[in-house]
């Protein structure tokens, strides 16, 4: 069950982490009934930072969603993999970009660039995301990265059983 506090442990969590503040941009990008969307537009709020939401009419067009975030000086945002690798790709020289989260999809492709690419997962049900990965290469594997605070992740075997750590089945 989704419960208030588990919405709190995650604002907290992206605060601490992107270092949000009032002087940062957030650009939600995400439809409000992808659970991505909750990052994007209560972490910001609470920080007392700007959140632009990106207009409909850009929201498939990788070059009007970079273009975007240059001319907004969007500083943090978060995409759907697949977007947010064509967005990187053609976003190479965004000075005000801190932060781009990717989630939804494997990560396969990643760009070095001046921001922070992040690799998002977790199922809907843990409140959006479980754990993240800062990517840093481009890894054959890219990986989905350690437990964010206050979540605990485990890898089970076929009869659901934990296995120990390091050990994959």
């Amino acid at each position: 069950m989704l419960e208030q506090r588990n919405l709190l442990n995650l604002i907290e969590y992206i605060l601490m982490t992107r270092k949000l503040t009032p002087d940062d941009i957030v650009a939600e990008f995400a439809s409000f009934c992808f659970d991505a969307s909750v990052i994007d537009l209560f972490a910001p709020l609470t920080a007392g930072a700007v959140l632009y939401i990106l207009p409909e009419s850009i929201r498939k067009d990788a070059v009007a969603v970079g273009k975007f975030i240059k001319e907004e000086k969007i500083t943090t945002a978060t995409f759907p993999t697949q977007m947010g690798e064509l967005v990187a790709e053609l976003l190479d020289d965004a000075p005000s970009l801190k932060f781009v989260t990717l989630g939804g999809e494997k990560f396969k492709y990643y760009r070095d660039r001046t921001y922070q690419m992040i690799n998002g997962y977790g199922p809907t049900e843990n409140t959006v995301s479980s754990t993240e990965f800062w990517v840093d290469k481009q890894y054959d594997n890219i990986p989905i990265g350690k437990s964010q605070r206050n979540i605990r992740s485990y890898i089970v075997d076929e009869n659901m059983k934990r296995l120990p750590v390091g050990r994959f089945w």
